[in-house]
């Protein structure tokens, strides 16, 4: 009894911790439409993946961050950078149709909401 009662304490942490958080930014925000899941900031735009990988790149530039490491092909793409601080910033960009497209960003190991909201903000400029 003792065994099934302490199993059962385990499953409901596990399942606590594995279920992590997710948030969508409220509606007529700058990052309105952005989800957030553990610690990645993810946004669905009306366009094809070259046009948005193109315009995460432009972002970039205009933030004087430089990418170490890009790849992009017809169904997605990659991008690695630096912050000056160090933090590690990635961007995947996912076909989810032929005029629709995924932007992925994590900042650092945890994430970084407002860098991520930095990126998102930039971009609805240039894709909305």
């Amino acid at each position: 009894m003792l065994r099934k009662m302490l199993l059962l304490v385990l499953a409901v942490q596990l399942g606590v911790f594995v279920a992590g958080c997710a948030t969508t930014a409220p509606t007529g925000s700058a990052t309105a439409g952005t989800t957030y899941f553990m610690g990645t900031a993810e946004k669905t735009y009306q366009t094809t993946v070259l046009k948005a990988y193109n315009a995460v790149l432009e972002v970039l530039k205009d933030a004087g961050i430089e990418p170490y490491a890009k790849s992009v092909d017809a169904t997605g793409g990659r991008i690695e950078a630096t912050f000056a601080d160090g933090k590690n910033l990635k961007v995947t960009v996912e076909m989810v149709s032929s005029n629709a497209t995924t932007v992925k960003i994590r900042v650092g190991k945890l994430g970084d909401v407002g860098r991520s909201n930095f990126i998102i903000e930039r971009l609805n400029k240039r894709l909305e």
